[in-house]
Parts: structure tokens; C-alpha cells; sequence
């Protein structure tokens, strides 16, 4: 069983040509892949702007949550293994912003 529906088991098949509108499985899975890539560079992005800005760590955690999802989408273990060393990666960066202002 696939992305899309398989015909019904009595029914006629017919043979048409495909369309810029034509969904298929391999169409399918292009789209999630695209939808990937779009969440990875929203993910560096957020977190480029917002180590930029000086933000609180709120909006990395943001960044890091959109790449870790879209890493998940492709290959789950290293989207898991992401989201796990982007969340200590985080609390470093908290602790050394912390240590930073309390030398100043």
C-alpha cells in the first residue's frame, strides 16, 4: 500500500496520460522530501537570526525543533540523534550566555 489509493479490485483499469497535476507515489514523496529541505533552511535561518539578534534561547530550540523534524522526515534515527545533540548543544549555549553575564 502506497502514498495513494490502489484502484478497487473489480474495476477496469485505464491507462492516461500523466498531467503537471498527476499525483503518484514518486510525486509524493518528492513533495515530503521539498517540504524537508524547506523546514531545514527555515531551521538555519531562525537560528542564524536569532544568534545574530542575541535572542534567548527560545528561538534556536525553534530552529533546532524544524531541523530535527525535518531530518526525522528522512532518515528518523539521525533526526532523533539531532534533536538530542541540538537540546545539549542549547543548554551550552544558555549556560555560557549565563556565565557571560555575570562576569559583566
Amino acid at each position: 500500500m502506497g502514498l495513494i489509493r490502489e484502484p478497487e479490485a473489480g474495476a477496469t483499469p485505464e491507462i492516461s496520460g500523466t498531467t503537471l497535476l498527476t499525483i503518484t507515489d514518486c510525486w509524493c514523496i518528492a513533495a515530503l522530501g521539498a517540504f524537508a529541505v524547506y523546514l531545514a533552511v527555515l531551521a538555519l535561518a531562525l537560528a542564524l537570526w536569532a544568534e545574530h539578534r542575541e535572542e534567548d534561547s527560545l528561538y534556536l530550540s525553534v530552529g533546532l525543533l524544524c531541523a530535527a523534524m525535518a531530518l526525522f522526515l528522512l532518515n528518523p534515527p539521525v533526526g532523533a540523534a539531532v534533536g538530542s545533540l541540538g537540546a545539549v548543544s542549547i543548554l551550552a549555549m544558555r549556560r555560557r550566555r549565563q556565565l557571560k553575564s555575570q562576569h559583566d
